[in-house]
């Protein structure tokens, strides 16, 4: 296994905090990493550093969704960025919606709302035998010089 390059948050805030860009326009996620790093870290993300992005997100990997967003970031705002994304996996469909859930790999315009969603998921999983799934989310964490972790959460 290829170890991948570890690398440390530097440079500090007027507060003297390390910064940490998260790439997220969630303001509950971005809650959710202040309350994961803790007090060390100033987090920014793109409302509070007025800076948008368009990374378009594909329909493959969490992986290569969550490094794309961290890794435009990164680059730049020149901080440390955290970049997610989350897949839902069925396993009886064969990993079916994964890593576009709410287009369900392309069955479903982005536009859909939560009502035609679940009606959509109930269609598709009625005569499941085995509703054995899970959630997969992949945090990339990237710094300017493209050195990046990555880390996983499960839940089933």
């Amino acid at each position: 296994m290829t170890e991948r390059p570890s690398f440390i948050v530097t440079g500090a805030s007027a507060s003297g905090k390390k910064e940490v860009f998260v790439a997220t326009g969630n303001m509950s996620k971005l809650s959710d990493y202040k309350l994961y790093l803790g007090d060390e870290y100033k987090l920014t993300s793109p409302k509070s550093d007025n800076i948008k992005i368009d990374v378009p997100e594909g329909i493959d990997s969490i992986e290569d969704n969550a490094i794309a967003k961290a890794r435009a970031y990164a680059v730049t705002t020149g901080k440390v960025s955290i970049g997610d994304d989350t897949g839902f996996f069925i396993k009886e469909l064969n990993g079916e919606p994964g890593v576009a859930l709410r287009r369900w790999g392309g069955e479903l315009p982005e536009s859909t709302s939560n009502e035609a969603f679940w009606k959509f998921l109930q269609k598709k999983t009625k005569n499941l035998k085995n509703y054995d799934c899970y959630f997969k989310q992949c945090v990339a964490i990237v710094a300017p010089n493209g050195a990046y972790e990555i880390v996983y959460n499960v839940n089933n």
